[in-house]
This record gives structure tokens, C-alpha cells and sequence, in this order.
């Protein structure tokens, strides 16, 4: 720089520093669906910041919930820049589903989607606004509109009853009934027998069906009943045989019903002088009379058994004696 003044001059310099404003790299627009957040990066090294929401960060995360502008100061030293981005916000579709409900045991219950969007996807897989669903769960619809979607659950649970059912199919034995019971507080009955009474008594094989109605739910349950011949011990033990040859009562034998599980045996003969005479562990082995091969004569002897045994009724034991007859 020089001066002139009055025909005298003077003269001298100085350097001048330019600073360049900071630059912000916002976007011009960012589109965001409904509830969903956005993250603005304004970072430029030692700067201030000022966003139009009144955050003073660089880095800026906002939800908003409609479409607006939000705008940044950025400052450096004396220079200052501002920047600002448009946030487009793209409203969800609408959806609602029906409100948690119990179903009654073999219902169908129609499920609506209500929404505007054009497309439903359930996580059942179904692609249709409703389905018709007849298993407790938690049933979940997303729904699709511009780019942004919704979802939606519901859940379906099992009423509470009290009736029981009628039980696993059974067999019985062919002498016996039993009850088959469909007792349910409250509740009215009819079995495919006609009767209305709460319990069935029955002998007899078959498919019996009850419907039970409990003013919540009418339930229906069925049951089948085989029959078998049952077996149940019992003993016979003569008092009399005459071992002469005839081939007639000619052993004394213990006569026992068939197809029972004897599972030990013993019959013993005795004298009146409690001398054993015979024994023998063998249900099908029968006392002849004789005494290490000599014929004993006419007389009253003492016949014992013990048995081990099961049959339909379980295991169990028999114990018995009797006077036995020898007649020659």
C-alpha cells in the first residue's frame, strides 16, 4: 500500500487470509415411512452446529411425524454455512384385525384384514383379506402401501371347559359294563343311544358318540369299545375218584379253567397220619392211588394245593385242602 500527502509519500504492506465457508453435505430430500427415523450428518472438523430443531451435535436423529424441512447452521471461525434436506414422511397403510378371542374345540372363525393397502401376506402364508383359521394361535397380517408396510397380530386361545372327553379306546371283558363318563358342570348331553343322562353305562362293544353343551361350546367326542373273553381263576378239587382201572375218574386230579397263567403248582396227598403219599408240581399230573407202586386201599385222605396264578383280574394265590375219597 502507498500514501501521498502534501508531496510526501509513504508506503507498507500486509498479507490478507480468506477462509472458505463449510460445506455441509446434506441430501435435498430423504423419504421416510411413518415411525421410521432419519440420521442427518453435518460433521465439517472444529465447527458449531445449530439444527433447526435446536440440537447442537453434528450428527442429528429425528422421527418426525409429517413432512418438513429441517435445516442446519454450520459455523467456522467468523464463516458460517447453512444446508438444508426435505423429509418426506409416506403414511403406513391402515390395517386392523379383529381383538383377542377364545374358540370353542372344532370351530372355524373367520379372521378380516381391514386395511387400503392392495396386497396381505399372513404368516399362515395366505395372500387373501381374511382367512378362516380352527387352531388356537397368534395370527399376524403385514400389509404393504407405496413402499411402507404394517402389521398386525391377533390371537385365537382354546376355551376353557371342563368337560374332559370320554378317554382312549378300550377293551373290556365280555361280562363287565362300565360307565362312560361326560359329566360337565352346567352342561346337557346326547349320545347317539338316545340317552340325555351325563353317564352311559354299558356292556356292549361298539362306537358310542356324546354331544355335550355346556352354553359355550357343544363339544362332541367318541370312544370304541372291543370286547374280549376274560378268564378269572377257580378251582375244582373232587372229593371222590375211584382208581380202578375203568378209565373213568381213575385219577384225582385239580381241575382248573383253561388259558389261566398258573405260574406255580404244588398238590400234595396226605394220609391221616400226615404221611405224604404224593406231590407233585405239575397241574396236569393226577394221583392214581398208590404209594411207591402199591395200590392203597379204601380210605379217606388228605388232599392239599397252592397255586400261584394271573389272570384278567391280576396276579393271585390259592390255597386249599379237602378230604379225598378212595373208593376200590
Amino acid at each position: 500500500m502507498q500514501l501521498t500527502k502534501d508531496g510526501c509519500e509513504a508506503a507498507d504492506t500486509f498479507a490478507v487470509a480468506f477462509i472458505a465457508p463449510p460445506v455441509i453435505n446434506l441430501p435435498d430430500t430423504a423419504r421416510l415411512c411413518e415411525g421410521e427415523m432419519v440420521t442427518l450428518d453435518a460433521t465439517v472438523p472444529a465447527a458449531t452446529y445449530l439444527w433447526t430443531t435446536g440440537e447442537t451435535s453434528a450428527i442429528l436423529t429425528a422421527s418426525p411425524s409429517s413432512s418438513s424441512s429441517i435445516g442446519v447452521q454450520v459455523s467456522f471461525g467468523s464463516c458460517s454455512s447453512e444446508d438444508s434436506v426435505f423429509i418426506r414422511v409416506q403414511p403406513r397403510p391402515e390395517l386392523e384385525l379383529p381383538p383377542d378371542q377364545a374358540i370353542c374345540p372344532g370351530a372355524n372363525v373367520q379372521i378380516v384384514a381391514l386395511t387400503d393397502a392392495t396386497s396381505v401376506l399372513w404368516n399362515t402364508g395366505d395372500t387373501t383379506q381374511n382367512i378362516v383359521i380352527s387352531l388356537p394361535g397368534t395370527y399376524t397380517a403385514t400389509v404393504a402401501l407405496a413402499g411402507c408396510s404394517r402389521s398386525e397380530s391377533t390371537t385365537l386361545s382354546s376355551v376353557q371347559s371342563a368337560f374332559s372327553g370320554l378317554g382312549a379306546d378300550t377293551t373290556i371283558c365280555d361280562d363287565i359294563a362300565i360307565d362312560l363318563d361326560a359329566t360337565t358342570p352346567g352342561a346337557t348331553y346326547l349320545w347317539n343311544t338316545g340317552s340325555t343322562d351325563p353317564i352311559l353305562n354299558t356292556g356292549d362293544a361298539g362306537i358310542y358318540i356324546v354331544l355335550v353343551d355346556d352354553g359355550q361350546c357343544l363339544y362332541r367326542d367318541s370312544i370304541t369299545i372291543q370286547e374280549r373273553h376274560c378268564v378269572y381263576f377257580d378251582a375244582f378239587m373232587p372229593n371222590t375218584f375211584s382208581p380202578d382201572g375203568d378209565g373213568r375218574n381213575d385219577e384225582y386230579k385239580v381241575f382248573l379253567p383253561d388259558d389261566i397263567n398258573i405260574i406255580s403248582f404244588t398238590l400234595q396227598i396226605y394220609n391221616r397220619w400226615g404221611d405224604v403219599l404224593f406231590e407233585t408240581s405239575d397241574p396236569n399230573t393226577g394221583w392214581n392211588g398208590t404209594k411207591n407202586g402199591r395200590l392203597l386201599p379204601t380210605d379217606v385222605y388228605i388232599a392239599r394245593i397252592s397255586i400261584q396264578y394271573s389272570d384278567d383280574n391280576g396276579p393271585g394265590t390259592y390255597q386249599q385242602g379237602g378230604d379225598v375219597l378212595l373208593v376200590r
